[in-house]
């Protein structure tokens, strides 16, 4: 852990930023101060979601994902307390990665702490190996503050998915990338397939402006990748992903016990859907050696796009459809429930 600077502010408190990396285990102070003040700038989202990052930072601070993802924390304290933080990780293998959890504690707003953090995490990040961090917001503010640190919003207007790029353009790599039709590898998640997955696959336009994006039923809950590799520690899933003839990953499907009910869910870029069955079936007979039962999958009726991939891979329909069965965006909609 480097402490990058130390002053006194003219108040007479005593600014210090520190940077710690993943190549070293978090003191203690650092991993709890992430852990307690995770969700507190929106403490209503959802808690599953919130939980699972809180458990995701405190793997990463204490090595557990190091050298497949490469964390860096910047920390602003006054007066030894914490009083704001930024984050950056990457892959090791594909040099993307995720920017985010910015966050002034209320008490230490207005004193410029956010421009100190941002000036040495963006020195870090040039210095670093990464090619691209992604992120999203809703808040116009922060959009603008990473946009002058050299982000910018990959589909315009004033907020919404942003990348960092240090050579060419979002929509561009993404593009070349998933320029073919194939998928040569399934092969099981790993930890570091996250930002591809997560950031680079879902903020594709293809993915991104997909009319029903969203989970639905009790996989509704696994936002992502990461939430559902994190079930795999401890052993209640499985993940699988899907590699495409340039070995990127192009989709990922994941089988768990979710409140004790066996749910699967995918996503897949639909330039690979062709291919996508093998996928499922693969997730699906890996979920079953593990836990003995095969998979069940919840969703909406209407997107014939995604259930038309599940019977192609042998799931079929065994309830009909379920009139009011699930709410999707503020209305009720038909429910189908599909199993092998």
């Amino acid at each position: 852990m480097d402490i990058l600077q130390e002053k006194q502010l003219v108040s007479g408190d005593i600014l210090r930023i520190i940077h710690w990396n993943a190549s070293e285990k978090a003191p203690r102070k650092y991993a709890d101060y992430i852990a307690a003040s995770m969700g507190s700038d929106h403490p209503h989202n959802n808690l599953y979601n919130l939980n699972g990052w809180r458990a995701y930072f405190n793997d990463a601070m204490n090595g557990l994902y190091f050298p497949e993802i490469i964390d860096h924390w910047f920390i602003a304290e006054i007066n030894g307390e914490c009083a704001a933080r930024v984050w950056f990780a990457y892959s090791n293998k594909s040099y993307r990665g995720n920017f985010g959890n910015v966050l002034t504690e209320p008490q230490f707003r207005k004193q410029g702490l956010m421009n100190e953090l941002m000036h040495y995490c963006m020195e870090e990040i040039y210095r670093s190996p990464v090619r691209m961090l992604c992120c999203a917001t809703g808040n116009r503010f922060a959009a603008a503050t990473y946009i002058k640190s050299g982000f910018n919003l990959i589909y315009g207007g004033e907020t919404g998915p942003l990348c960092f790029l240090k050579n060419g353009d979002f929509l561009s790599e993404a593009k070349q990338v998933y320029s073919g039709r194939k998928i040569t590898e399934v092969r099981p998640g790993r930890i570091s397939d996250q930002f591809d997955c997560d950031k680079f696959l879902a903020y594709t336009p293809e993915i991104y402006h997909r009319k029903l994006s969203f989970r639905t039923g009790p996989a509704a809950q696994v936002e992502d990748f990461r939430l559902a590799f994190q079930e795999t520690l401890s052993s209640r899933a499985v993940v699988c992903t899907a590699l495409n003839e340039k070995k990127e990953c192009c989709g990922y499907a994941f089988a768990l016990l979710m409140h004790g009910m066996p749910v699967l869910d995918f996503t897949v870029h639909p330039a690979y859907l062709e291919d996508a069955p093998e996928l499922i079936r693969k997730t699906a007979d890996s979920f079953k050696e593990k836990s003995g039962v095969m998979p069940l999958y919840y969703g909406n009726a209407d997107d014939t796009e995604k259930n038309k991939v599940l019977q192609q891979a042998g799931m079929r329909n065994i309830a009909g459809k379920i009139h009011d069965g699930i709410i999707c965006q503020g209305k009720t909609a038909e429910l189908l429930v599909l199993q092998f």
